[in-house]
Parts: C-alpha cells; sequence; structure tokens
C-alpha cells in the first residue's frame, strides 16, 4: 500500500460522516462538533480498519477526543507521522 497522507484520512471520515472535509479541523470534537455517537465511532473505526488495514483497539477509540486525534491514530497505525 502506497503511503497515507492526512488528506485522504480526512476525506474518507468526512465522506463516511457526511460532512465538507473543511469541518474536519485538528480541534475538532468527534461528539460536540462533528454529531459522532459512540455507535458511529465504532462503525467509523472499522470502516478505517479495512480501508487502511490496521488496527484499532476499544480502548484506543475511547482516547481520541478530537479529529485530530483520529488523524494522529490512523497515521501512527500506517506507519506514516
Amino acid at each position: 500500500m502506497s503511503a497515507i497522507t492526512a488528506d485522504q484520512v480526512k476525506s474518507d471520515v468526512a465522506e463516511y460522516l457526511q460532512l465538507d472535509p473543511s469541518r474536519l479541523s485538528q480541534y475538532a470534537l468527534l461528539t460536540e462538533d462533528l454529531g459522532v455517537d459512540s455507535l458511529t465511532a465504532i462503525e467509523m473505526s472499522i470502516q478505517l480498519e479495512g480501508r487502511y488495514d490496521i488496527d484499532i483497539s476499544d480502548e484506543e477509540l475511547a482516547d481520541v477526543s478530537t479529529y485530530g486525534d483520529l488523524e494522529k491514530l490512523v497515521l501512527s497505525k500506517t506507519g506514516e507521522k
């Protein structure tokens, strides 16, 4: 798999959440700003796991509160910084 970029992660998350990518700032709170509930977060993590061939544990997902946290987690799992 080619290198995963932050823009790819943003595009995939925006598509999943049916949001304009411009709403996904590093500091956007998933629950309050983006309307992500716990079920949506789990479903989205499963999609990201499949898309990027990574594993996201429940504990790691629980530590994610902003879009930036999610992006950083996905990029770290794919070997990108």
